[in-house]
């Protein structure tokens, strides 16, 4: 089933990013909130990310309070299994 599959793929992505010195997305699901911290730093890291092909919108305050900008990666379950991968290269070290 193609939501099982999903759940799992978030499920590896938010274990690859913790395993990378990322703190943990929160939740379950396809969407996943990565906690950059400064407004810019989550401006250049949707940039970057952009630049690689992958699109994630930085989300800034006043949506989120002031310290707390993130990235919203959103999963499909139609991405290339190597995505993961090409995320971690193309993202600033946490």
């Amino acid at each position: 089933h193609w939501g099982t599959q999903l759940i799992e793929r978030s499920t590896r992505w938010r274990t690859a990013l913790t395993a990378a010195g990322w703190k943990r997305p929160q939740g379950d699901g396809p969407v996943l909130p990565l906690l950059i911290g400064a407004d810019a730093d989550a401006l250049k890291a949707q940039a970057t990310l952009e630049g690689n092909g992958m699109l994630a919108i930085a989300i800034r305050p006043p949506t989120v309070p002031e310290g707390t900008a993130r990235l919203r990666l959103v999963l499909r379950r139609d991405l290339p299994d190597d995505t993961v991968h090409r995320l971690l290269q193309a993202l600033p070290q946490p």
